[in-house]
């Protein structure tokens, strides 16, 4: 028997020591751990509903911007691994962006920013307003003659906090209703909800048939996106690391 000598494969520093000194080791047994001396990575981890914006991204140089806490000045980086599945416990999904060789000390944190590009046609709804009827996602559309109510299919593409993100099924200057939604009926009156100190409402109309449930109702006025889908996460930055492990004789 006699001692090895463990030759990494780059150059690099050694960020953690795997094995006690005198241990026997079994073959591929890690024994240190090497941060490789070259490109960076800042890591971080998305939402399900922003892991398919991020993997639109992948290999566009200067796709996303990261700005080193302290600083003001960003500095471009390019989406180059996005996991293939979420994470079991937090269901997010671990991002790698490449930042180059950057004079960024390992561990150092930072800000991502990640900018996806505006779509046309796509508009922000109160959850609240969306409810589910006969395997569809649907709102109530307000009549701005008669303030009936009818239901509008619509096609969901996400969520961004507490707004749903429409993709079809709504026009511009619509108006849905966005809270008690599971109270409503098909042709129900409703009195549009005023802040105090607001305008007053429409009154509200009479109908021909019967005496109508009228409900106060808040609502939104649907318009587009203005601007494109931007949020930022924080990322500590990291190098690709290697192992150097016992070899067999």
């Amino acid at each position: 028997a006699a001692y090895a000598v463990l030759v990494a494969d780059v150059s690099g520093v050694v960020t953690a020591v795997e094995a006690e000194p005198g241990a026997v080791l079994a073959a591929g047994t890690p024994v240190l751990r090497l941060a490789q001396d070259g490109p960076r990575d800042a890591v971080f981890s998305v939402s399900e509903d922003r892991s398919p914006a991020l993997r639109a991204l992948l290999d566009k140089p200067g796709a996303v911007r990261m700005r080193p806490w302290g600083s003001d000045a960003t500095l471009p980086a390019t989406v180059r691994e996005v996991a293939a599945a979420a994470d079991p416990m937090t269901r997010t999904f671990l991002v790698k962006a490449d930042i180059g060789r950057t004079g960024l000390r390992l561990g150092q944190t930072a800000t991502v920013l990640i900018e996806a590009p505006a779509v046309a046609g796509v508009f922000k709804l109160p959850l609240p307003a969306v409810f589910e009827q006969g395997g569809k996602s649907q709102v109530w559309v307000i009549d701005p003659v008669t303030l009936t109510v009818r239901a509008q299919a619509i096609a969901v593409l996400g969520a961004e906090g507490n707004l749903v993100l429409v993709g079809a099924g709504l026009a511009n200057g619509l108006r849905v209703v966005t809270a008690g939604v599971h109270t409503l009926t098909l042709g129900q009156q409703v009195r549009l909800y005023a802040e105090p100190g607001a305008a007053q409402a429409p009154a509200q109309v009479s109908t021909a048939v019967g005496a109508a449930a009228v409900m106060k109702a808040s609502t939104a006025a649907v318009a587009p996106l203005a601007s494109p889908l931007a949020t930022s996460v924080a990322a500590p930055v990291v190098a690709r690391s290697a192992a150097a492990s016992a070899a067999s004789r």
